[in-house]
């Protein structure tokens, strides 16, 4: 079995990529596929008043990772695959090759 990382951050490329990834032949059984979004929540020594911007601007970043998983899902909607959405916080390249190691991936795509 095929298991696949695919980064995606919402951008024109990682669509593009997604879109690349979706209409590529899946053959040999069903693949795993681990949609990754690496949310960076900033840190700033503030006040309480531009740290609860912050925050609201942190739970913005994850409510849209969650539109962008699912924008890529109807994507491989038909295809043999099984998704399933990772929402990492930290280092977007760390991140990546944390969950790289963590699903085990064959494949990656970003």
């Amino acid at each position: 079995m095929l298991n696949v990382l695919l980064a995606v951050d919402g951008s024109d490329p990682s669509m593009h990529a997604a879109e690349l990834l979706a209409h590529l032949p899946h053959s040999g059984g069903v693949a795993n596929l681990t949609v990754l979004t690496v949310v960076q929540r900033p840190f700033i020594h503030s006040n309480y008043s531009t740290g609860e911007v912050l925050k609201k601007a942190f739970e913005r970043d994850k409510n849209h990772a969650e539109t962008v998983y699912q924008q890529v899902s109807e994507m491989f909607e038909g295809a043999d695959v099984k998704l399933r959405h990772v929402v990492s916080d930290g280092p977007v390249g760390e991140s990546i090759v944390q969950e790289a190691h963590n699903c085990q991936a064959n494949f990656l795509v970003i």
